[in-house]
């Protein structure tokens, strides 16, 4: 048999339990969706965005540079935030 251990809590430490799992869930569903976990919109790499959508690096320069891939410029590299990259997407 396997042993129990049974713990009384308090309301009070019973609502802040619920209220850190709250957090947590939260936390996780807007990560899942295109925010980090300081609720900013997730930005892509070239890099990323080639995983993502399995095209090629020239591909994506062209698409960016047509205005099909909206993208911003950070010194050298381009980024592309979530949202840009799910209407991308949903116009292929």
């Amino acid at each position: 048999m396997a042993d129990t251990l049974q713990v009384e809590l308090s309301p009070e430490t019973i609502k802040s339990i619920a209220k850190c799992v709250v957090d947590l869930i939260s936390k996780k569903e807007e990560t899942a969706i295109g925010f980090d976990s300081d609720g900013n919109e997730k930005q892509y790499t070239i890099k990323e965005v080639v995983a993502k959508t399995k095209k090629g690096r020239l591909t994506l320069y062209s698409h960016i540079k047509k205005g099909f891939l909206v993208a911003s410029k950070t010194g050298k590299s381009f980024l592309i935030s979530h949202s840009n990259l799910q209407k991308y997407l949903n116009n292929e």
